[in-house]
């Protein structure tokens, strides 16, 4: 007995199941697919959350071991020096930084370092020298404008004095690759210009190691950064 198609019997039996095209059945395939892709997705990003948080916790303890020890030996190898040039050694976010005052080191109004400026910075690169880290050399003035002398601003003044000490620290052995001058003249003060020992305490160059190793650059996220020699070519006068 058979009928036709409307009915749905063939063969005695009446089937109730709907007939599926051959064309439908890649839809069962690409829906295992996709649920497949989104456990794998969902496993990957799991394991990356998991690995970009577990050094956080540890890694600050770390980094101000080494500051405190590193601190300890620039004091020592400057000695009384430190005393004499008003040289400080502050640990802070971005690195270690060693600042020495204009007094003693600087003449007022110009970029030469003094006998004992220079002492004290050849022996601070002793130990700059075989560090891995960038350092970023800092120069810095008060807010009185300059009226006469070579530099036409403090921010000519504060570059130029940057760039003095990272010649010498180029002369000293400190790698070219890892070091940059930057001049920021009145505009990071330590602290508010309002007497003259507060000005006297702003006028200062500061040599900042860079939290890092490999000889990695300091960034150019400092208005006012003027990395003085990009071209390892280039000697400390300007010439090859």
């Amino acid at each position: 007995m058979r009928h036709g198609d409307r009915g749905g019997i063939q063969g005695g039996h009446r089937s109730f199941l709907p007939r599926r095209s051959n064309g439908e059945r890649w839809l069962i395939a690409y829906g295992d697919m996709v649920t497949l892709l989104m456990a794998c997705f969902v496993a990957l990003y799991s394991a990356r959350a998991t690995f970009v948080a577990a050094p956080l916790t540890a890694a600050p303890v770390a980094r101000t071991a080494d500051q405190q020890e590193l601190k300890k030996k620039i004091e020592a190898a400057i000695g009384d020096l430190g005393n004499s040039q008003g040289i400080e050694v502050l640990a802070e976010g971005r690195g270690l930084v060693i600042s020495m005052v204009e007094a003693g080191s600087f003449p007022t109004g110009t970029a030469d370092l003094t006998d004992s400026g220079r002492k004290a910075m050849l022996a601070m690169a002793g130990i700059l020298a075989g560090l891995p880290n960038a350092v970023r050399i800092e120069g810095h003035t008060d807010d009185t404008p300059l009226r006469s002398g070579k530099f036409g601003s403090n921010w000519e003044l504060s570059t130029a004095r940057a760039t003095r000490v990272l010649e010498l620290l180029l002369q000293a052995g400190v790698s070219a690759q890892r070091v940059s001058a930057a001049g920021y003249a009145e505009f990071k003060p330590r602290m508010a210009n309002a007497s003259s020992a507060a000005r006297a305490r702003n006028r200062r160059v500061d040599l900042v190691l860079m939290d890092g190793v490999d000889g990695v650059r300091p960034g150019s996220d400092h208005i006012g950064e003027t990395p003085t020699w990009s071209d390892p070519g280039l000697t400390p006068g300007g010439t090859r």
